[in-house]
């Protein structure tokens, strides 16, 4: 469990939250932080939120950790959205973009469920060129 911070886990049937009850997300709690992620995306359900509450801040190092955790979810066909987050700084990596980040918790749910509906269907998210039109 994190030392630093708190984490309150609530299972539901699809997905996890983890919610972080802090002003900041620093850097010395990167490591922390995502050796918690990756625990608990190793047992059933796997998807993941993490909701900031209050709404923070997250640091440089944090951000590129939870980078790296976001692409190894993608990469093992799981979802990981985070809410909550203060929009990022100009120093922060330009690759923040590849996080899923939603304003609400319930956007957040629905992001979960529209990629477990896509990894289902087999579809990469983008229709077919008939389709679009």
């Amino acid at each position: 469990m994190l030392q630093e911070i708190k984490v309150k886990i609530d299972t539901k049937a699809h997905f996890k939250v983890l919610t972080l009850p802090c002003s900041g997300v620093h850097a010395n709690m990167a490591g922390e932080l995502v050796a918690e992620l990756s625990r608990q995306a190793a047992t059933e359900p796997r998807h993941l939120i993490m909701v900031l509450d209050p709404p923070a801040r997250v640091e440089g190092a944090v951000m590129s950790a939870l980078l790296e955790f976001a692409g190894q979810m993608a990469a093992s066909q799981l979802s990981f959205v985070i809410t909550g987050i203060l929009p990022v700084d100009k120093d922060m990596p330009a690759a923040a973009g590849g996080l899923n980040t939603a304003p609400t918790y319930r956007e957040a749910v629905d992001i979960i469920m529209m990629e477990e509906l896509e990894r289902e269907l087999g579809s990469t998210g983008d229709l077919p060129e008939e389709a679009a039109e």
